[in-house]
């Protein structure tokens, strides 16, 4: 591997983190609102409720064993420790005092979709890589050791501060930055472990009762497989090269998480929104934005006191809401619009007549639509790689399975350069296609410019 210069700037941030390994500590305590909500999850305002209807609610989500306490306990016993927050592993190994800085520094050469890195990026990436080695190590210990089990429960979601997820998205670009440096090097082969810890940091955030840590699962997953796709494109790739990239997405598909399950995992955070409300934390769990608009207006003590009034009939619209967005992930996407759109539909007119339910409307509804979007994309994004892997390495495809986002049979185009997925939408810039192993070397041949060594022509 060649020698590298390290500027300054890094070199500041290696020192920065050497210091603090040296006096890590654990995540911050939980704040006053983190400990209300964890000491709330049998939702005792909803359940002294003497509203027949939403009762009625209540006790059909218990016979089906999704009330917030009913979930937590089936879940499997996390490793971690309960004094410490949810993935304080990720955290001591990118620490809140460095972790920015080294953030901006990955995310100011990654390249966008479509794109690789250029060659002033693999350099700039190679000396983070170098730099971060121990963080590295640490990670991917944390990682190994949570082996896929939900390490958070229901109260853990709510309220708490992101940084475990930060620390995921930091750690997991970094694998990245090593995959640049492999790639580099001309060894894809080494790059598919890489690739395959990155796809594991997103099935592990996948598995969690927490729809930000799933959706910030579906973004690691796009980093993953624009990585995968750098390998799978690399002049060097070979068919075995290729074979192991479709192995490792074949066991990262295994156990995908159902929509279903996340959006019940949802309802029951927003249960415990609704505790927090009846408690009178109505205006601390507003965005600071919407706080500072109702503040502008002199509406805060106002907006909490009809918060308090309607709490009633607003969880059982919510809870009603909810009740038909579950039903609705279980069909393809196309079939979901008609469901979010009579959402967004209904909270209009409320408005409009006055009926407006503010917690559900303002705190849990904005983005289901957006939500049920992402998880879609996420599924065809990783079917699709799959496809096109399995083609390339010429296995048995069987009949062309139903792409979730589009809720017709995915397309294959093949020739005699390549495969690719056809008529699908997904980002920007985004192409799911591979050249046939071979092809680049070929044409160097044959234009008398080849200059593959040849123990690997």
């Amino acid at each position: 591997m060649e020698c590298t210069r390290t500027s300054p700037r890094t070199w500041f941030l290696a020192f920065a983190c050497a210091l603090l390994s040296a006096c890590s500590r654990s995540s911050p305590p939980p704040s006053p609102l983190q400990t209300r909500a964890q000491n709330l999850v049998a939702i005792p305002g909803a359940q002294g409720s003497s509203h027949p209807q939403l009762q009625l609610e209540l006790k059909q989500l218990a016979e089906l064993k999704q009330l917030p306490e009913q979930i937590d306990a089936a879940m499997p016993a996390s490793d971690r420790d309960r004094s410490e927050g949810a993935y304080a592993s990720f955290v001591r190994a990118y620490p809140a005092l460095t972790r920015p800085a080294i953030g901006r520094e990955v995310n100011e050469i990654w390249p966008t979709l479509g794109t690789w890195f250029e060659p002033g990026a693999v350099q700039k990436a190679r000396e983070i890589v170098s730099l971060q080695a121990a963080a590295r190590q640490r990670f991917g210990a944390a990682l190994d050791e949570h082996g896929g089990r939900p390490q958070g429960r229901i109260a853990d979601a709510l309220l708490a501060d992101d940084e475990w997820l930060d620390a995921a998205v930091v750690g997991c670009r970094i694998e990245g930055l090593a995959v640049a440096e492999a790639l580099a090097e001309q060894q894809p082969a080494a790059a598919v472990p890489l690739c395959e810890r990155m796809l594991q940091v997103s099935r592990q955030l996948a598995a969690e009762p927490n729809l930000n840590a799933r959706l910030v699962a579906v973004a690691l997953r796009t980093d993953a497989l624009q990585v995968l796709n750098a390998i799978a494109n690399h002049p060097l790739a070979t068919p075995e090269v290729l074979q192991l990239l479709q192995q490792r997405l074949i066991a990262h598909t295994a156990d995908w998480p159902s929509d279903e399950r996340v959006l019940q995992a949802e309802r029951a955070q927003g249960l415990l929104i609704f505790e927090l409300v009846r408690s009178g934390h109505y205006t601390s769990l507003l965005t600071k934005l919407h706080r500072s608009q109702l503040d502008s207006k002199g509406l805060i003590r106002s907006t909490e006191i009809a918060a308090k009034r309607d709490i009633d009939t607003d969880q059982l619209f919510y809870l009603r809401a909810m009740q038909q967005q579950v039903a609705a992930a279980r069909l393809p996407f196309l079939q979901r619009t008609s469901s979010t759109e009579a959402l967004q539909t209904e909270l209009a007119t409320r408005e409009a007549t006055g009926e407006y339910p503010l917690v559900a409307g303002t705190l849990l509804l904005p983005r289901i639509a957006d939500v049920h979007l992402q998880l879609a994309q996420d599924r065809a994004r990783c079917e699709a790689w799959l496809l096109v892997l399995t083609a390339v390495t010429e296995q048995p495809l069987g009949p062309m399975p139903v792409c979730p986002l589009t809720g017709t049979a995915y397309e294959l185009q093949q020739d005699r350069e390549g495969v690719k997925v056809v008529k699908l939408a997904l980002k920007p810039g985004e192409a799911i296609q591979i050249r046939r192993p071979g092809l680049i070397q070929a044409r160097r041949r044959a234009a008398g410019f080849d200059f593959t060594p040849a123990s690997i022509r």
